[in-house]
């Protein structure tokens, strides 16, 4: 991932470990799973010999280009899956990381200060889908109801999908 040889990120991540349990023997102590399957890090800090690990997973459908087009329906079912597809069988407990309700990358400085987003075709790389109109000024008071509903459906749908894990945090800015 980003051109990190894994072996060399778990040298850190074990490294980090050791210094972390040098100073606290309970405090937990996650790891990011480099945007590689979960299932990947199994016996690497495993639970028996190490204490207290968690594995920080991250699912967006922003920013590939497969997600622009599409549905609200294709998004639900893509998180529903999530559970069976992606949270289960990993060793460790799974802590879902910086997740939103957003289904575009509309949203102001998303991809950047000035940068634009590949839903409306204003990413350097950006084909259009659609138009972003309310969704890059920063509040949900403009959307329409329809844009609301969905919204609101999309962020229920992962919210049962991530209850399998450990745990996870909301991405508000």
């Amino acid at each position: 991932p980003g051109g990190v040889q894994v072996s060399l990120l778990k040298e850190y991540y074990k490294d980090g470990y050791d210094i972390v349990r040098d100073i606290d023997s309970t405090v937990g102590v996650a790891i990011s799973d480099a945007s590689l399957p979960p299932r990947i890090w199994n016996g690497f800090l495993a639970p028996k010999a190490y204490k207290n690990v968690f594995l920080d997973t991250y699912h967006n459908q922003v920013f590939d280009d497969i997600f622009r087009t599409f549905t609200i329906d294709q998004h639900v079912k893509l998180a529903c899956s999530l559970p069976h597809d992606r949270l289960r069988g990993a060793d460790k407990p799974l802590i879902v990381k910086e997740w939103s309700g957003a289904m575009t990358d509309c949203a102001m400085y998303l991809n950047g200060r000035g940068i634009g987003s590949r839903f409306d075709g204003s990413f350097r790389s950006g084909k259009p889908s659609g138009a972003c109109g309310a969704r890059s000024k920063g509040s949900s008071s403009e959307l329409s109801a329809q844009q609301k509903r969905d919204t609101r459906r999309y962020i229920e749908a992962q919210l049962d999908a991530f209850e399998v894990g450990a745990g996870w945090y909301f991405w508000t800015w």
